[in-house]
């Protein structure tokens, strides 16, 4: 009976044993796997920093990237103005060209303007103190004549000029009739048509010319000469 009651307590003995080696095996079985998690976070984490530093990295090479590009872009604008600069000196140059040109032309149609009338009334000089042939200072007063008629504001002008001389030739031929013709015809303009200025000039020439009439008549002058000057001091009168 002893040897009988013995054996269920080896056994409750033996039982009781492997529960607790079980329970000891479960506590180490839930320690790794603790130490597992947290080494597994640890390692997380740790990927978590070096996947974050790749990206801070590529921030700041972004931001290099463009302090570096600003000043290309600078140099970019400076290069892409400077074709409008020389395309804007190129054409302040035109310009400059353009307006030298048309001085220059407008100097060129002045003098084309009266180099016909400088040819006709050289005329007047061409014989120097010989007097005119008759003939030819027929056809002279007619050309005159009818640019006075027709083109007033363009010889009137250049005949009444201080600088051409026109007046004095005249008078100094004013023996011949046809010479004489042309002098009544500026008497009689009407200072009324032109400018101020003009006008002034005219009213000028013609007191200048009667006064030349009247003192030829008082000195002792050819007969030629004194005959065309009562003439037009009549014609002037009627």
């Amino acid at each position: 009976m002893e040897v009988g009651a013995a054996e269920p307590e080896a056994e409750e003995t033996k039982v009781s044993t492997e529960t607790e080696d079980a329970k000891e095996s479960a506590n180490e079985e839930e320690k790794v796997s603790n130490e597992v998690t947290a080494s597994s976070s640890e390692s997380s984490d740790t990927v978590a920093e070096e996947a974050e530093k790749p990206t801070e990295v590529a921030s700041d090479e972004s931001e290099a990237t463009k302090a570096t590009d600003t000043p290309n872009l600078s140099e970019k604008s400076s290069f892409e103005n400077e074709p409008e600069k020389e395309a804007e000196v190129e054409m302040d140059s035109t310009l400059a060209t353009t307006v030298a040109a048309t001085a220059e032309n407008s100097e060129e149609e002045q003098v084309s303007k009266y180099m016909l009338l400088d040819r006709l009334f050289k005329f007047l000089d061409s014989t120097g103190d010989e007097p005119v042939n008759d003939v030819l200072a027929g056809y002279f007063s007619k050309v005159v004549q009818l640019l006075i008629n027709r083109k007033q504001k363009q010889i009137v002008p250049y005949i009444t000029a201080d600088e051409n001389k026109c007046v004095e030739g005249l008078l100094k031929h004013v023996y011949s009739r046809s010479v004489a013709e042309i002098v009544l015809r500026l008497l009689q303009i009407v200072e009324s048509n032109f400018d101020e200025d003009i006008s002034a000039k005219i009213f000028e020439k013609k007191q200048f010319i009667l006064t030349s009439l009247i003192d030829k008549l008082q000195c002792e002058e050819e007969d030629e000469t004194v005959m065309n000057v009562k003439y037009i001091l009549q014609e002037m009168m009627e």
